[in-house]
């Protein structure tokens, strides 16, 4: 399998963002190892840069650098490759990257004419003649390499320099950068609250109650259809729902008036939600018209009905006639946001005896409910 195109793209990736250039070592010794010609001598030209600036600021890896150029061109110029071995025979002649030697330096500028330098038939007459030879050139790439270094690094790096600069300007007015990461961190977490918060249950139902954020986030997936009571939720993680008005209009048994989840607190109070496509719940009528008759000081036992499209009167008093339980009618669907994303019914709530979401399953059984009240009536 090829893999120089990739190889190249990452090395091209690498090269323009400052963060990954430690990365580029590794890729360019993959690209030696694989054979790759084109990175081969781009990595030899970026160290023989590197080797440049060392050696025109005093860098005690000059040498280094420079050999380590010099080993790539020398592979390349084995290959063929005429402006590697005119490279090589330079250098021999310099003494920059290999050891100075008159005769090898010949012996390359002969290979570089044989492979059609262009430059390489005038420079082995001058070393073979003894000549003075011009090294303008070698000095005005290495002021060239120094310049790139100094006054041209890359984007990122330079980002990075006038955040550092920013950082400083901070402490020395007396906010240090960890302090401003710290704060940033604080508000950017407030403005998240808030934006899920509002999401999940609208502008005219917030409260400062992160449990609700955690509960919209997945109380959809959380717990399981048809797997049980879902879970017990941990004390700190339980979303109020004193907020959940409703309204309960009694003809048969002479109750009626306007409540809130919150008049409930000290009892346990179980919610059975439907919606107008659930107007009878017929699978539950024994057992709910039970607890009706269960109402006592700790529990308190509710058919909630959301409304939808439909008349709410209408559903209110078909619900009632047929179960001889007067039902409670959410005001509107906004009204019960606070126990979260309902998306199927029946669903099943209990309140535990502080207002809080305690547990949440979909469906309906009877020994599954019976469960999830004892529990809750066992915790004080």
């Amino acid at each position: 399998m090829d893999t120089s195109g990739p190889t190249r793209r990452l090395t091209r990736l690498c090269s323009r963002h400052w963060l990954l250039h430690r990365f580029l070592d590794p890729l360019y010794r993959h690209a030696e190892r694989r054979g790759y010609d084109p990175l081969v001598r781009e990595n030899a030209e970026r160290l023989l840069e590197r080797a440049h600036v060392e050696r025109l600021t005093g860098g005690p890896q000059a040498a280094e650098a420079a050999e380590a150029a010099l080993d790539r061109f020398a592979v390349l110029a084995a290959k063929g490759d005429a402006d590697a071995a005119f490279r090589v025979a330079e250098a021999h002649r310099r003494g920059f990257g290999r050891p100075r030697n008159h005769w090898k330096a010949l012996e390359h500028y002969q290979l570089a004419l044989d492979l059609g330098h262009p430059e390489a038939e005038t420079r082995l007459r001058q070393v073979r003649d003894g000549e003075a030879v011009d090294d303008a050139s070698f000095e005005a790439s290495g002021r060239a390499a120094l310049l790139r270094a100094t006054y041209a690094p890359d984007q990122g790096l330079r980002r990075a320099r006038t955040l550092a600069q920013g950082a400083r300007e901070l402490r020395r007015e007396g906010v240090g950068h960890r302090g401003a990461v710290i704060l940033l961190g604080l508000a950017l977490a407030v403005l998240g609250y808030l934006a899920l918060d509002i999401y999940f249950f609208g502008m005219g139902a917030w409260r400062p109650d992160p449990g609700r954020v955690v509960w919209g986030l997945f109380g959809k997936i959380h717990p399981p259809r048809g797997t049980g009571v879902g879970p017990v939720l941990p004390g700190w993680l339980r979303p109020d729902a004193g907020s959940v008005t409703f309204a309960v209009d009694d003809v048969i048994h002479g109750r009626a008036g306007s409540y809130r989840l919150a008049d409930f607190r000290g009892k346990v109070v179980y919610l059975h939600v439907v919606d107008g496509h659930h107007p009878t719940v017929h699978e539950a009528v024994p057992y709910l018209h039970g607890l009706d008759g269960r109402r006592g000081p700790d529990f308190e036992s509710f058919i909630l009905y959301v409304p939808g499209v439909e008349r709410v009167q209408d559903v209110h008093f078909a619900i009632q006639w047929a179960l001889d339980i007067a039902p409670a009618v959410a005001t509107n669907a906004k009204a019960v946001r606070p126990l979260g994303a309902v998306a199927a019914f029946p669903a099943n709530f209990v309140i535990d005896r502080k207002g809080r979401i305690r547990q949440r399953w979909t469906g309906f059984s009877e020994a599954i409910t019976e469960e999830a009240i004892k529990g809750a009536l066992a915790e004080k």
